[in-house]
């Protein structure tokens, strides 16, 4: 997502996991402000249910709260803290 300017002080957001490309290693997140696409350096601490795991272990549908930055108007994650979402009984019942 562009957005003009430069942060040099983290931020931090909490949403939900709506796409993962591993190539281009962006993670597009469902806040509540709407959908917002980050870059993923491979740098980035990535952390699953209090594990470190890489990007690619990371799930649709996961609880994300995310530490980032803006550099030449980029999103870029510094750290990425997941939980596995819980299956409820209707996620099987349709």
């Amino acid at each position: 997502m562009l957005i003009s300017g430069t942060s040099t002080s983290p931020q931090t957001a909490e949403g939900v996991v709506h796409s993962i490309d591993l190539i281009d290693r962006t993670i597009t997140l469902l806040l509540s402000s709407g959908m917002v696409t980050i870059d993923v350096p491979p740098s980035c601490e990535i952390w699953l249910n209090g594990e470190r795991v890489k990007l690619r272990l990371l799930q649709q549908h996961d609880r994300v709260r995310l530490t980032f930055y803006r550099k030449c108007g980029f999103l870029t994650a510094l750290v990425i803290n997941a939980t596995t979402r819980k299956l409820s009984r209707k996620d099987f019942i349709e």
